[in-house]
């Protein structure tokens, strides 16, 4: 199989075109569980299967180095990241983890230099990925991921409406929905971002203690608080 790669950090970025987020029409579920990615077709994302004609090597050898880079992200080494989640792609180039890792990275290593660059270049290898791989577009990370870095660059109509993407996927995810409404809290939509924050704390009410985690916990807190804050605002 030829090895490609969406971004190599060897390959000069500035002369690349950003494409614009691409409108796909998504096949609709019933099913709201953030860690499946059946579109309802029979076809599950890259996340959770492999292409018959991805053989075993490609594979392992994407895995291994997406471990790498996820290793090398944890110690701060940026660099060494971008290589290993690129060298994942060359054999795996729908590979989302790496794809994801990819990113944050790109994101990590120029804001050291308080720079946004590392932020456009997310947002064209994610819309890249989208566009060359169907099977991507349902995948809840990719549209998350795209929303941050769209945010990262102010880009509020642009992350709204990747966060919707990934809303439609999981309309009860509560860490989308948080997102959401920090995106439009900076565009000062504020009756909706009331209305979203509700929302989250109605989830909450409906779930028994033992499936509250540390994480949700954060966002409840959060959650209060930004509702303070909208009190402020609106006072």
């Amino acid at each position: 199989m030829p090895k490609r790669s969406l971004i190599s950090p060897t390959q000069p970025r500035t002369k690349r075109k950003t494409p614009s987020t691409p409108n796909v029409p998504l096949n609709k579920s019933t099913n709201n569980n953030n860690n499946s990615n059946d579109n309802g077709n029979g076809v599950v994302a890259a996340s959770n299967a492999v292409p018959a004609s991805i053989n075993e090597y490609e594979l392992v050898s994407s895995q291994t180095w997406a471990q790498i880079g996820s290793c090398s992200l944890a110690l701060n080494l940026y660099k060494l990241a971008i290589k290993s989640f690129d060298n994942s792609l060359r054999h795996l180039p729908d590979n989302v983890d790496s794809i994801v890792g990819l990113s944050k990275s790109l994101k990590l290593e120029q804001e050291e230099v308080h720079s946004l660059a590392g932020f456009k270049h997310s947002t064209e290898l994610i819309i890249s990925a989208i566009q060359q791989f169907p099977n991507l577009n349902n995948d809840i990370k990719l549209w998350r991921e795209l929303s941050e870095s769209h945010l990262g660059l102010k880009e509020y109509e642009q992350a709204h409406q990747a966060i919707t993407r990934a809303l439609n996927l999981n309309p009860n995810d509560t860490e989308l929905l948080y997102l959401n409404s920090e995106i439009l809290m900076k565009s000062k939509n504020y009756v909706y971002v009331k209305h979203i924050l509700h929302t989250i704390l109605s989830i909450y009410q409906n779930k028994t203690n033992e499936l509250v985690n540390e994480l949700d916990h954060e966002i409840i807190r959060n959650t209060h608080a930004k509702l303070a804050q909208l009190f402020i605002l609106e006072n």
